[in-house]
């Protein structure tokens, strides 16, 4: 794994980034993921506020992430990696930019044989980890 870019507070990033949900998002994650659910789910409305502190407070921001998926027609075949890019609001783009992907978000529907059963739109405007022990 490359050497994020920068570190920010979870406060820092939920300002830099415009995401007021952030922490909620965060906090419905972890759940998720202590209770074997899927981890990676359509975002919109959280379940509730926060109620438990989540277990860190820096973030490691990254610019962009590399993907590397099989084609679609041949899925022993890998493809060449792409990059997805996001840039936090400026300016010249108060929202942001950042690329937009597809994911298989369901574990019961395994691309390309099920379409796009189980299929996302994906757009990330920041791509972060937990720094823990901070």
């Amino acid at each position: 794994m490359r050497q994020p870019s920068f570190k920010i507070s979870l406060e820092e990033a939920t300002i830099k980034f415009n995401l007021p949900d952030l922490s909620p998002a965060l906090h419905h994650f972890l759940q998720r993921l202590d209770q074997g659910g899927d981890t990676l789910l359509s975002i919109g409305s959280r379940c509730s506020p926060v109620s438990d502190p989540i277990p860190f407070n820096q973030v490691a921001i990254w610019p962009n992430l590399v993907l590397q998926v099989k084609e679609y027609h041949h899925c022993d075949n890998v493809l060449m990696p792409e990059k997805l890019h996001a840039s936090p609001p400026t300016e010249e783009w108060p929202v942001g930019r950042c690329d937009v992907a597809f994911a298989n978000t369901d574990a019961h529907s395994q691309w390309p044989q099920s379409g796009l059963s189980g299929i996302l739109s994906v757009q990330c405007p920041v791509y972060y980890g937990p720094i823990s022990g901070v």
